[in-house]
């Protein structure tokens, strides 16, 4: 028995068409219906002997589909009630599948801002010079391996953290500057300050007799043009590390004193009404942590108007 090539409806082929090993239909072409047979015999197709006229399809003449005799080996329809496609030679055909390309190479979207970035900017902001910069390094080592976006808010908070150290080191400089670029007169603030705070040309209003005998915490500092009888020439901290009494700490007063008022004072400016006093810690002091002793010099009348100092 002869088998013929039936090709599926839409097929450009002709009647008489009989592929060859290997051959393949066209991508383009319908794929075959579900169970249609590509080979049939010869008696089945139109024109031959017995055969009905008209196209030939699986609905058709009750032929059923794969069931015909091929070298003595009978073919059983599949499941299902079809036959699996085959070729001339025997084996399975399957119909064409069709399959979605894909483009290769194309970048995926970008998964937003890092983190870091937003919380180095923040932290600039704000102040927080360190986690600024470990937060902005972090970030901007991130951002090109993940494809992030925040290169900006990265950037920004270092350059905040930057300013920030900028203008701590300014406050720091300049204050410095402040305190050593005054002059020597007026170094404390006017108005009631403890003894132990004045500062080598400040000028002041020293207590009577009667309140230094009671011992003197606090003194009224004044600007040096203004009417005044004291002024603080000098200072140096005691000796000993224990607390020596008080004659002990007179005399070493008086000694320390005496040899520094010659290279501090302009003798010039000395009268006779003036005299050498200091103030030294007493006991309590001491135990306090008070060591520094000042030299004055003392005038009888609140007439002085400038500065005892020679430089």
């Amino acid at each position: 028995m002869a088998l013929r090539f039936n090709p599926p409806p839409g097929w450009p082929v002709q009647p008489d068409f009989v592929p060859g090993p290997g051959w393949q239909p066209d991508p383009s072409w319908p794929p075959a219906p579900p169970g249609w047979s590509m080979w049939v015999s010869d008696d089945a197709m139109p024109g031959a002997a017995g055969a009905s006229g008209g196209q030939f399809g699986p609905q058709q003449g009750g032929y059923q589909p794969g069931g015909y005799q091929q070298g003595g080996y009978q073919q059983s329809p599949q499941p299902g009630g079809y036959a699996q496609p085959q070729d001339a030679y025997g084996q399975p055909q399957y119909p064409y599948q069709q399959y979605q390309a894909y483009q290769y190479g194309a970048q995926p979207p970008k998964p937003g801002t890092n983190g870091f970035a937003i919380a180095a900017f923040i932290f600039g902001l704000i102040g927080g010079v360190i986690l600024s910069v470990i937060f902005g390094i972090i970030a901007l080592v991130q951002i090109p391996r993940r494809q992030q976006g925040g290169r900006g808010f990265a950037i920004a908070g270092l350059v905040l953290s930057g300013l920030w150290i900028i203008v701590v080191v300014a406050v720091i400089v300049g204050g410095g500057f402040s305190v050593n670029s005054n002059p020597p007169s007026g170094v404390s603030n006017p108005g009631q300050v403890n003894i132990f705070s004045l500062r080598v040309g400040d000028c002041f209003q020293n207590p009577p007799a009667s309140q230094t005998a009671l011992g003197v915490t606090d003194v009224t500092v004044v600007a040096c043009t203004t009417p005044h009888n004291a002024q603080a020439f000098a200072q140096f901290d005691a000796t000993d590390s224990s607390y020596p009494g008080s004659p002990a700490l007179i005399k070493e007063s008086q000694h320390g004193c005496q040899n520094r008022i010659k290279d501090n004072v302009d003798q010039s400016k000395i009268t006779s009404t003036m005299s050498l006093h200091f103030l030294f810690p007493e006991a309590q002091s001491w135990a306090n942590g008070r060591r520094t002793i000042t030299c004055l010099v003392v005038d009888s009348t609140k007439d002085l108007t400038s500065s005892l100092l020679s430089h």
